[in-house]
């Protein structure tokens, strides 16, 4: 489930990218911004969201702790940058989609993580 978030999260990515340096006046761009710059913004959280695909599970603390800064950074500054009105709508909804999943994936559980532990009470014997 959470490498087709990451792919879908790929693909309208790679649409807004796309739409926004070949054609910048078509209707996906409407609610999007145009600007040079959020096609860099976009190339680079691609190059982050692949490097979540490549990287299998069970990732290291280090990594995820990264990928969790990462997520809460980019979840807060878009919230901001939409309410300032500086950021496209559909800018918006794609880099909250990208800040969850990345966040998905920083919370990644592994099965140990469930499996009962044994503990061994030591018990004084009068």
């Amino acid at each position: 489930m959470t490498k087709f978030l990451l792919v879908g999260t790929i693909i309208l990515l790679a649409l807004l990218f796309v739409g926004g340096i070949f054609s910048p006046s078509s209707p996906l761009m409407w609610l999007a911004s145009s600007d040079l710059l959020f096609a860099f913004i976009r190339a680079a959280l691609i190059a982050v969201l692949t490097v979540l695909i490549v990287t299998n599970p069970p990732r290291s603390m280090m990594f995820r702790v990264i990928i969790g800064m990462f997520s809460i950074v980019l979840g807060g500054l878009t919230v901001v940058f939409a309410q300032l009105y500086t950021i496209g709508i559909v800018d918006a909804v794609a880099f909250l989609l990208v800040s969850l999943a990345s966040a998905v994936e920083a919370l990644e559980m592994n099965v140990e993580d469930f499996k009962p532990k044994r503990v061994r009470i030591p018990i004084k014997q009068a």
